[in-house]
């Protein structure tokens, strides 16, 4: 059964990512296009490939072949080394099952690690022990939290996937999971988490509307996809994000504004257009 930030192979070689579940089914995007000439080669497929940005996302193709995290974790925890072998270790030691624990990313689909090797932890305890442990884990790695510089890196990097009015560096800065090794842009290797129950998109679809509310719930905005819970008109709605860069996006007493998606029918906020965004009011 397919899970977020499964990669899947289809029939033109093209490796997915799986990003959401719809209502009729999982939604991502070609993440690693073939591509003759292409800047990595991929030992599994014996073909060349280039990286593609965050895209508009669709419906997954029928797959020749899937890659699940957890299995890559189980079976190459053992091979890990230097930075990443400590960084698993200690969520191990924090009490994370190592069972919970999966890579996904380039390492996954049989590409060299050219920087760092991607993490993603599984449960909604999980993402709790992982965050009240967070500031020992980030010590017994050696690492910090996030530093302004590359804040910089990747405001740039990624400013023009955004609406001009949303407040990416804000967003970035938000990221409390990541571990940054070495001072300056440095490397950074951010966690995703996954959470117990499914998160269902509906196909159903209203106007785009500008709206104000305020954040009830804020942790979930670290899980794939990321959501929270807001008060919205007096009522309680879930606001539910599929853009990558919004990782930790919301804490408990947030105000924002909004230009999203609503549907009052299943009380949904949804931001997934180049024309949505987000604004702190405080």
């Amino acid at each position: 059964m397919l899970q977020e930030l499964d990669y899947l192979l289809d029939s033109n070689d093209d490796i997915w990512i799986v990003t959401h579940f719809r209502e009729d089914g999982p939604y991502g995007y070609v993440i690693y296009k073939r591509m003759e000439g292409g800047d990595r080669h991929n030992y599994l497929t014996g073909y060349d490939y280039v990286k593609q940005p965050e895209q508009n996302m669709s419906l997954l193709p029928y797959p020749q072949r899937v890659f699940h995290p957890k299995d890559c974790f189980t079976e190459h925890y053992r091979d890990l080394n230097g930075l990443w072998k400590t960084f698993a270790d200690q969520m191990i030691i924090s009490g994370i099952n190592s069972d919970r624990i999966g890579i996904f990313g380039s390492y996954l689909v049989g590409f060299d690690v050219k920087k760092d090797i991607d993490f993603v932890l599984y449960g909604d305890t999980s993402l709790k022990i992982y965050h009240e442990h967070n500031d020992r884990i980030k010590t017994g790695c050696g690492c910090r939290y996030i530093s302004k510089e590359h804040v910089d890196y990747q405001v740039e990097k990624y400013g023009s996937l955004y609406h001009k009015q949303c407040d990416l560096r804000k967003i970035i800065e938000r990221n409390w999971s990541g571990i940054q090794n070495g001072n300056g842009i440095g490397i950074l290797s951010t966690p995703r988490f996954i959470p117990d129950s499914r998160i269902i998109i509906p196909n159903q679809t209203s106007i785009d509307e500008t709206i104000e509310c305020t954040v009830i719930t804020g942790l979930t905005s670290s899980c794939v996809p990321r959501y929270c819970d807001v008060l919205y008109k007096g009522e309680r709605y879930r606001l539910i994000t599929t853009f990558w860069m919004f990782q930790s996006f919301a804490k408990e007493g947030d105000h924002l504004r909004v230009r999203c998606n609503v549907n009052e029918k299943d009380k949904i906020l949804l931001l997934s257009s180049k024309e949505h965004w987000l604004q702190y009011m405080d």
